[in-house]
């Protein structure tokens, strides 16, 4: 099966312009993993509801002030917990900040910063947990962080755009 695009089926949820089967290749352009189906959204559709108080409340749970590096850490379990749900957390946020994003315009400084923004989580995702910096539960931090900054730029670029 080759990549293509369809013109979305309208339904209940609608405000989709199409959809999109999403692979990825290797050098010699096989296809060696499905990514899913991506929907594209019509760009006058109302924003959906990003729940930031959730993803603020995950990201506290390992910024508290409790959570200084002299501070006995928490159990390896609890963090690789809290890791995978923040990563969930940005995952879903990023495509939300990138769109409001293009929609104010990469050209306005709101508009930059969020972009820089979602840069700088997706390059925080890609990292790996390591010793020289704190290691699971430091990687953690810095997933927090982010996450935070992004609800930020999140919450303000919907107060613009809206």
């Amino acid at each position: 099966m080759t990549n293509g695009t369809a013109p979305a089926q309208g339904g209940p949820r609608g405000g989709a312009k199409m959809t999109i089967r999403v692979y990825t290749v290797n050098r010699y352009g096989a296809v060696i993993a499905d990514r899913g189906t991506v929907r594209v959204l019509d760009d006058q559709a109302p924003l959906p509801s990003v729940d930031t108080a959730t993803m603020r409340e995950t990201a506290t749970l390992l910024l508290e002030p409790d959570a200084a590096p002299g501070v006995l850490p928490r159990p390896d379990a609890e963090v690789d917990a809290l890791t995978r749900t923040l990563c969930g957390h940005l995952e879903l946020l990023i495509p939300e900040v990138e769109r409001v994003a293009e929609r104010i315009g990469a050209q306005s400084v709101a508009g930059y910063s969020a972009l820089s923004c979602v840069w700088e989580a997706r390059s925080r995702l890609e990292s790996r947990p390591s010793r020289r910096y704190g290691g699971t539960a430091g990687h953690a931090r810095r997933l927090a962080r982010v996450l935070n900054l992004l609800c930020d730029q999140y919450e303000n670029l919907a107060g613009q755009d809206r």
